[in-house]
């Protein structure tokens, strides 16, 4: 079942990114809506193959125009809409160094929302366990508003034992 969700999965994302300039705006428009409800329907599964997938479309947003042009935001928004924070940590553990090394700004929005939701003792211990190199670039994303200064003091007197 994980295989042919992937492939689901990768078909609705084919589908977001689609615009044929040979069609009609209603026909390309079309198109995308049965991407979006396809996404949808596959992130319903709450598969953690998809999950996993779904961060590895991360990795390409800055490489291609139509996935930066709304459609990673709107997997972003389907992880939050239906994986719970437990499957996203795990995915995290695998996926942590290559989210921070090719896409920092999503490392960031999700490393926030794991702090937001309560989950920042298994970040913490995930952030450790990864020691991205890049992470203290990452904690200076974080920085906002003083709003996680609390977090970002910890984190960094951790990596500082690495």
């Amino acid at each position: 079942m994980a295989k042919k969700n992937v492939k689901r999965l990768m078909l609705a994302i084919e589908k977001l990114c689609h615009w044929d300039k040979a069609l009609s705006d209603d026909e390309n428009q079309r198109i995308v809506d049965g991407g979006f409800v396809l996404l949808e329907e596959v992130a319903t599964t709450k598969d953690s193959d998809v999950l996993c997938e779904m961060f590895d479309v991360f990795n390409n947003e800055d490489k291609d125009d139509a996935l930066a042009n709304g459609v990673c935001e709107t997997l972003e928004n389907e992880i939050y809409r239906h994986f719970d924070f437990s499957q996203i940590m795990n995915v995290l553990y695998q996926k942590f160094g290559s989210l921070i090394e090719n896409n920092i700004l999503r490392a960031r929005n999700i490393s926030c929302a794991c702090i937001n939701v309560g989950k920042f003792e298994d970040f913490r211990k995930m952030f450790n366990l990864v020691r991205s190199k890049d992470s203290a670039l990452l904690l200076d994303k974080i920085k906002y508003k003083d709003k996680y200064n609390k977090e970002i003091v910890i984190l960094t007197k951790d990596m500082a034992g690495w």
